[in-house]
């Protein structure tokens, strides 16, 4: 009996052994392409204006793209620019710019994407603002176009002026890992962080009626296991980085209600 109940403990200890090496956390995301049939999508053939900064204008975002355009036939107009933000403090020849030009040379776009980007964050010199901010409710003040959400409201109503049925779609910004945990780290709370700028990027999305895709948290990046998916300046994914947003993204422009 007795040498029955040692065995029996033996074998609870292996198993529990078993489990908690199972827990570990995993280095390498674990990539699933979706079986879809990408047929059934409202955006099938559209075309797309895509909107942000270096997230969506580097060349390894391609990969995203080219994967957009092989499901989804989706036409593509890239006007992404390097080192803007939403707020006219990152870059005066920013996001507002892009939608602005947009706005007067282009032709209507059925879709249009804000990929946000993290400058409003990173370089620190744009607050997050307020939803009223740029809106009626402030006269449109064109002093709020210094905040996040003042930009982001004007990028709304300007791309509404010009094609009112165009669906607008939001990513969140990505996490960063070149400021420390505030750049990724999504309980954050000795400051501001990126995810208080991402928290308010998604109530934006929700007051107006904008889907959204919380690549902040949803992509998976994290501080252990970025290593493998991000470029040395551990700002900008590379190209693994972007596969693997692939795998996010394309569904979510398939059947983004």
């Amino acid at each position: 009996m007795k040498r029955n109940l040692i065995a029996l403990l033996g074998c609870l200890y292996l198993l529990t052994a078993c489990h908690e090496s199972v827990d570990e956390p995993i280095d390498e995301l674990v990539d699933v392409e979706l079986d879809i049939n990408y047929n059934l999508s409202p955006n099938l053939g559209k075309s797309i204006g895509i909107f942000g900064g270096s997230f969506c204008n580097i060349e390894e975002s391609d990969i995203c793209k080219q994967r957009w355009q092989e499901k989804l036939q989706l036409t593509l107009f890239n006007h992404g620019i390097n080192g803007s933000g939403y707020s006219l403090l990152t870059n005066e020849n920013g996001v507002q710019y892009a939608v602005e030009n947009c706005r007067k040379f282009d032709d209507p776009h059925d879709i249009y994407l804000l990929w946000s980007p993290s400058n409003d964050f990173s370089k620190g010199r744009a607050s997050i603002g307020s939803l009223n901010d740029y809106t009626e409710a402030d006269g449109y003040d064109t002093s709020k176009l210094n905040t996040m959400l003042g930009g982001m409201n004007y990028c709304y109503h300007t791309l509404k002026q010009k094609n009112p049925d165009a669906e607008i779609l939001l990513f969140t910004t990505l996490p960063i890992f070149n400021k420390g945990a505030a750049g990724y780290d999504s309980l954050y709370t000795e400051g501001i962080g990126l995810r208080h700028f991402v928290d308010a990027q998604i109530e934006w999305a929700k007051a107006h009626d904008v889907p959204y895709l919380d690549l902040f948290r949803r992509s998976g990046f994290t501080h252990s296991n970025y290593g493998p998916y991000y470029q040395k300046d551990k700002l900008h994914p590379n190209v693994e980085g972007y596969k693997h947003l692939a795998n996010i993204t394309t569904p979510f422009l398939a059947f983004p209600r």
